[in-house]
């Protein structure tokens, strides 16, 4: 029966191509090649999936974070692209008027195929170069050789049947070992035209410019790697946190046995850098990043492909002793702070947020000011608490809160919540806030705060997922006071995308948003230290930046422009070049960020909103703002401190400013 239907597919698709040679479009895509490919995500796919109904030709191109040619070539990518798939939207993102090639009938596809480049590291180069198309891994060259591309930066024209019409350099600018400074012969965008219009390409093929691609396999490591040895203490420091009874991740990894059985899907997920989770890069330095180093991962990985030897028991390092469930790391609170009552959460369902008044001294609040030193947020029920967020308040607490009571924690703009601590699985150093960490070295010693207001009680913020078993949370926070103010006090700023302006459209691949945060009014005028930040987007989310800017002339119609949103407007302190909703990370430098009254933050958003982005509940719903996971958010926590004018630290870490460019 199988091969019967094969006989017959072939035979109609045979005819389909013929019949297109004379009738026009077909919808058949059996000449695509069966090559394996991943994407950012880490999801696997064939070249075929990325054929729509509306395209009618194909554009390959070979990338690679490193040879030169391929990085002259990114700004011509991004006007071809624009220029087929460019089109003008609306406030809401919706669009409004198509140009002369209308929304993806030329699907662009960059394709990486160096050995061990994971998803990550894949997405981190193509967010670097803002590249606006799908970028996908060929990790047995399958897709390359069908192509018959031999270089880096080579272009493979193709109609929607995947036949090739034309391979070689986009235009004739780049020449082996030298380049021109401008191009005189477009051969890809000709080909493109020629493929959209019916016709015959008069140019087939040119000689290939770029970095020679190997086609030989590497050599399969031979280094002498053992489980009790070597990765045993990798594990520890990395993954056991996680990896053990009665924590969030899924399966044990504490033994021999328990490793090994994971091993394929523990090299799929180091090899993507997923795992330990930690996605953020930036041009500072990270003081709790979690990732392992490349002589890790690479220690790892040749274990994993190496047999998986177990070697000597007696190698190993002793077992790590970890603090029990409920246990305070902060140390004992002073106070705990609980949920009044316990929380029903069905098996199933969409739940919406909780607002959980929990008063202070009887709901009084303090007599003066306080001064928080530490603080622990700890779920009842980590399997179902998504998020708890925990504000400070001044509303009734013997009842529900309405909205107008909620206008008290977020203020008509969303942006004067006062945020104290909160939860979120994997955001170890964001649930237990030992505020004096967050210190640089000039102030080492000092003590570090953040007040909780006379009169204010708390406020808890809960988000709740369903897991298929129903089950009660009464989530709690544990908190030290200071006997005195603080030497240095910390404040939170919550800062949201407007709501009414915020639309993210159906079916497109790379729809960004930006927001400007400026600090000004809100510190009198006084410099900023940034100690750490958290993005937020929900699961449409593609990637995230933040850039340190000079904010002249960075209007509210110069961000609403998306076409803008690829400039290089400053330094880029944060990227999340993967955005992974189950792992929002609360990232804190290492020598907090200077920010003067005259500069600002940049953050700029980007979505997938595509059947191609592995977490969209639905790519046919054109998504607003909304508190719901199916829906989307923007916005940025920043922990931060004002600085007096004459502080010695602002000369200490003042840079020149970065100049614009374009990519």
């Amino acid at each position: 029966m199988g091969w019967g239907f094969g006989v017959v597919r072939y035979a109609i698709c045979a005819s389909a191509i013929f019949l297109l040679s004379v009738f026009g479009r077909s919808n058949c895509s059996a000449a695509a090649p069966e090559a394996e490919l991943y994407d950012i995500f880490g999801v696997t796919h064939y070249a075929g999936d990325f054929v729509d109904p509306n395209t009618e030709a194909i554009v390959v191109v070979v990338l690679d974070d490193a040879c030169p040619v391929v990085q002259q070539i990114v700004p011509t990518l991004i006007e071809l692209h624009e220029r087929y798939n460019g089109f003008a939207k609306d406030r809401g993102g919706r669009p409004t008027e198509f140009d002369k090639y209308p929304g993806d009938r030329v699907k662009f596809l960059g394709v990486y195929i160096k050995p061990d480049m994971g998803a990550r590291r894949m997405a981190v180069h193509a967010a670097e170069m803002r590249l606006p198309f799908r970028v996908l891994h060929d990790s047995s060259l399958a897709l390359i050789k069908h192509l018959g591309l031999t270089r880096l930066s080579q272009v493979a024209v193709l109609d929607r049947n995947w036949q090739v019409q034309y391979t070689g350099p986009l235009d004739d600018r780049n020449v082996q070992g030298a380049a021109r400074p401008t191009a005189s012969q477009h051969y890809a965008a000709d080909a493109i035209d020629a493929v959209l219009a019916g016709q015959p390409v008069l140019t087939s093929r040119r000689p290939a410019v770029g970095c020679k691609i190997d086609f030989d396999p590497p050599a399969a490591s031979t280094r002498d790697v053992t489980f009790y040895r070597d990765i045993a203490p990798l594990l520890q420091e990395n993954c056991q946190a996680c990896h053990r009874e009665g924590e969030v991740a899924p399966m044990k990894l504490l033994t021999y046995q328990e490793v090994a059985a994971y091993a394929g899907m523990i090299e799929e997920v180091v090899l993507h850098e997923r795992m330990p989770p930690f996605p953020g890069e930036t041009s500072r330095t990270f003081a709790n990043d979690d990732r392992l180093t490349d002589d890790e991962r690479r220690t790892l990985l040749d274990w994993l492909r190496g047999g998986k030897v177990a070697g000597d028991p007696a190698d190993a390092p002793p077992p790590l002793t970890w603090p029990e469930r409920g246990e305070w790391r902060i140390g004992e609170p002073d106070l705990v702070f609980k949920m009044p009552e316990p929380m029903a959460i069905p098996a199933t369902g969409v739940l919406n947020y909780f607002y959980i008044p929990v008063p202070v001294n009887g709901g009084k609040g303090f007599a003066e000011d306080r001064w928080i030193e530490a603080i622990e947020t700890h779920p009842g029920d980590p399997k179902v608490v998504h998020h708890v967020q925990v504000h400070e308040y001044y509303g009734p607490v013997d009842r529900d809160p309405t909205a107008l009571d909620q206008i008290l924690i977020y203020g008509l703009g969303i942006e004067s919540a006062r945020l104290l601590g909160g939860y979120t699985p994997g955001n170890e150093e964001g649930n237990q806030l030992l505020l004096s960490r967050y210190l640089g070295d000039e102030s080492a010693g000092k003590t570090a705060g953040i007040k909780l207001s006379k009169g204010a009680n708390l406020m808890f913020e809960v988000h709740y997922t369903t897991n298929g078993t129903a089950t009660f949370d009464q989530s709690e926070v544990g908190i030290r006071f200071a006997d005195e103010q603080p030497d240095v006090e910390l404040d939170s700023w919550f800062p949201f995308r407007s709501r009414a302006d915020m639309v993210i459209p159906a079916n497109v691949q790379n729809h960004s948003l930006q927001d400007l945060y400026h600090f000004g009014r809100a510190t009198d005028g006084k410099p900023v230290l940034l100690h750490a930040i958290r993005p937020h987007l929900h699961s449409r989310g593609k990637s995230f930046r933040v850039e340190l800017v000079d904010p002249r002339g960075i209007t509210r119609a110069v961000m609403s422009d998306s076409s803008q949103h690829n400039l290089v407007r400053g330094e880029p302190i944060l990227t999340v070049p993967v955005w992974d909703f189950d792992w929002q990370r609360f990232y804190q430098f290492e020598e907090p960020v200077l920010i003067m009254p005259d500069q600002a933050l940049l953050a700029t958003g980007y979505w997938d909103n595509t059947r191609h982005n592995p977490r969209n509940p639905d790519p046919n719903a054109d998504v607003p703002w909304g508190q719901q996971t199916i829906q989307e958010m923007f916005n940025t926590l920043l922990l931060y401190e004002v600085l007096e004018p004459d502080d010695p630290r602002i000369l200490a870490r003042q840079k020149p400013a970065v100049a614009e460019v374009q990519r």
